[in-house]
């Protein structure tokens, strides 16, 4: 399985910080703050996956989509609710995550949700990867998208409560609210956050 970078800007798994965020005008926005996250929202109004799901089924289609990744390794019981499921695949990821000692993955990142994302969908890549499940960088980088939208959502919802490990600066929002969009301002990546890792150790 290739390598990546997950830490470099422009890297397959992290927001591209030259690209503006779509956000349904003509209006050129870029993400606010020096703040990177662990992906970028998913495009639902031109990747070819998720332009025909309309606004009212879109989380129907990221739990299965979701869930079809994560039932690779560990299976979702009948009747789990689908905010439990996702604890209880964090709790296997980061498992995985001690035993094969990456723990820092997702260190790099300011907010608690984006570290919780990024170890549960490391976790869980280690764990296929044992396996010999593969799913393309393609899959993988829509999956990482749709599970930050949906964790962003359970957060919001108040079904997914973050430890305080997880949380470095929790008077930090996990992710800009929607509604100032518009006054985004382009900045660059700080030096001391423009480091680079490796998704696989060797």
């Amino acid at each position: 399985m290739a390598e990546y970078n997950v830490n470099v800007a422009n890297s397959d798994y992290c927001c591209n910080w030259d690209r503006p965020v779509r956000n349904g005008s003509d209006l050129v926005v870029y993400r606010e703050g020096a703040v990177r996250h662990c992906a970028d929202n998913p495009d639902w109004d031109t990747h070819v996956e998720l332009k025909g799901v309309p606004p009212e089924h879109r989380k129907q289609f990221r739990e299965q989509r979701i869930t079809q990744w994560l039932e690779s390794t560990v299976p979702r019981v009948h009747g789990e609710r689908f905010c439990d499921y996702i604890k209880r695949c964090y709790l296997a990821a980061e498992l995985e995550l001690k035993q094969t000692k990456r723990m820092h993955l997702g260190d790099e990142y300011i907010h608690a949700l984006d570290r919780f994302v990024f170890r549960l969908f490391m976790g869980f890549r280690s764990k296929q990867k044992v396996k010999g499940v593969s799913w393309g960088i393609a899959i993988e980088e829509l999956i990482l998208q749709l599970l930050r939208e949906e964790c962003l959502a359970q957060y919001e919802d108040g079904y997914l409560q973050l430890g305080k490990r997880l949380c470095r600066n929790p008077t930090v929002f996990p992710w800009p609210p929607r509604s100032k969009t518009e006054s985004f301002e382009n900045t660059k990546i700080p030096p001391q956050l423009d480091t680079i890792t490796r998704m696989d150790s060797r």
